[in-house]
């Protein structure tokens, strides 16, 4: 923490280089807190079951990303947590979609989100559940939420994606969008109520 990479660190990235690409950073806790927000979108189509592509071609599901996104980015902000570009990932323009109005927001999020590929993208959450194996969403919308608790700050729609999400993988039950919709309002309210 604080220190400059030593010679060992380079001699790592090397060696992983002759396997698959490999980057030397400065700042892994930077690195891993935007790894978090790379992941984030993984929680709606895990609770929906249906892939990325299907999940964010519905507006609904794109406003709550945003939302669930902009939470994560308050959190970090609030405890001074930096963000890093990775490659061909820039924070700033996430960052910058999640302050835009959802209306103009959602549609540019679901562009995105529907052409990252041509075949069917099953996130890494969804594809835990569907092999009947804990999910990482502790590690993902979990951690900004536990994090949030810790810090006294308020994060009432990661902690109920996060919930729903332990509920389906025991149900082994996906929710309709309109499922989704409803137990993520009823947090909003929640977390509206605490300011009050």
């Amino acid at each position: 923490f604080g220190r400059p990479n030593d010679e060992k660190v380079k001699e790592v990235v090397d060696f992983l280089k002759i396997a698959f690409s490999a980057v030397e950073v400065s700042d892994i806790i930077s690195m891993k807190w935007t790894k978090i927000f790379i992941n984030f979108s993984n929680c709606l189509p895990a609770l929906v079951g249906r892939s990325m592509q299907e999940t964010y071609a519905e507006l609904l599901m794109c406003r709550w990303a945003l939302r669930l996104l902009k939470e994560g980015f308050e959190v970090v902000e609030k405890m001074g947590i930096k963000l890093s570009d990775m490659p061909e990932f820039q924070v700033d323009k996430l960052r910058g979609l999640t302050l835009a109005p959802l209306e103009q927001a959602a549609p540019i999020f679901s562009g995105i989100m529907t052409q990252l590929s041509k075949e069917p993208l099953y996130g890494s959450i969804l594809q835990s559940i569907q092999r009947g194996r804990p999910s990482e969403i502790d590690f993902i919308n979990g951690e900004v939420a536990n994090q949030g608790k810790l810090n006294n700050l308020a994060v009432k729609l990661n902690t109920r994606v996060t919930e729903l999400v332990h509920h389906v993988e025991k149900t082994k039950k996906f929710l309709a969008f309109q499922q989704v919709d409803q137990e993520l309002e009823k947090a909003d309210q929640i977390r509206r109520e605490d300011f009050i």
